[in-house]
C-alpha cells in the first residue's frame, strides 16, 4: 500500500514537471514572438521617419527649384531689359538658352 502512494505521488511528480516544461517551452515561444512584434513595430517606425525625411527633402528641393526658376526668370528679364537699351537680342536669347539647360 504504502509503495502504491509512493508510485501515485512519483507519476503525480513527473506529470507536474512535464507540464511545467511545456509551459515553460510556451512562454519561451511567446516571448520570441514578442520580440518578434516588437522588433517589426520599431522597423515600422523606421521607414516612418525616413519617409517623412524624404518627403520633406523632396518638398524643400521642390521649393527651392522654383526659387531658381525665379531667378532664372528675373534674370532674362533684366538682360532683356539691358539688351533692349543696347538693341542686343542675341545676348537675351543666348543667357535664356544657358539658363534654361542649367535647369532641365
Amino acid at each position: 500500500m504504502a509503495r502504491e502512494e509512493y508510485d501515485k505521488e512519483v507519476a503525480a511528480r513527473r506529470e507536474a514537471e512535464q507540464e511545467m516544461k511545456a509551459l515553460r517551452t510556451k512562454f519561451l515561444e511567446q516571448a520570441k514572438r514578442l520580440a518578434q512584434v516588437d522588433q517589426e513595430q520599431k522597423q515600422q517606425e523606421s521607414l516612418k521617419r525616413q519617409s517623412k525625411d524624404l518627403r520633406n527633402s523632396v518638398v524643400g528641393m521642390e521649393k527651392h527649384l522654383s526659387q531658381l526658376r525665379a531667378e532664372v526668370a528675373l534674370s532674362t528679364a533684366q538682360v532683356a531689359e539691358l539688351a533692349a537699351l543696347g538693341k542686343d537680342e542675341y545676348v537675351v536669347t543666348s543667357l535664356s538658352t544657358r539658363l534654361s539647360s542649367v535647369l532641365s
